[in-house]
C-alpha cells in the first residue's frame, strides 16, 4: 500500500495513478517532492 503525496489517499503499490484527486504516480510518488530546478 501507498499513499498518494498529492492528496494523501491510500492507493495499490502498482497505481499508476491517484483515484481520488488524479495525480500522476508513476515516478514512484516522488514528483515534486524530488523536483529540482534546472537553470542554464
Amino acid at each position: 500500500m501507498k499513499y498518494c503525496y498529492h492528496c494523501g489517499s491510500a492507493m495499490e503499490d502498482d497505481a499508476m495513478f491517484c483515484s481520488n484527486c488524479g495525480t500522476s504516480v508513476a515516478n514512484g510518488g516522488g514528483g515534486q517532492q524530488n523536483a529540482q530546478p534546472m537553470y542554464a
